[in-house]
């Protein structure tokens, strides 16, 4: 499963969820999404891909700064 989220899903505990993390393959995400939540989600296996946001001021205090794609 490929899931696109942008960084204000990322951490976000709610009454539903979409999809259990351990399911997920690839998730898409966005340089706001918070690093330590990022680390966590690499940590039970899911590859974590991070874009950059056109138009967005960098230094969010996420994962900004790298290229897209390239978030390790």
């Amino acid at each position: 499963i490929v899931v696109l989220a942008d960084n204000t899903k990322i951490g976000l505990e709610t009454m539903c969820q979409t999809v259990p993390l351990h399911q997920i393959s690839i998730l898409i995400t966005d340089e706001g999404a918070d690093l330590q939540e990022v680390a966590a989600i690499r940590e039970v296996g899911v590859q974590v891909k991070v874009g950059v946001v056109r138009g967005r001021p960098a230094g969010g205090g996420g994962v900004g700064g790298r290229p897209a794609g390239d978030a390790g």
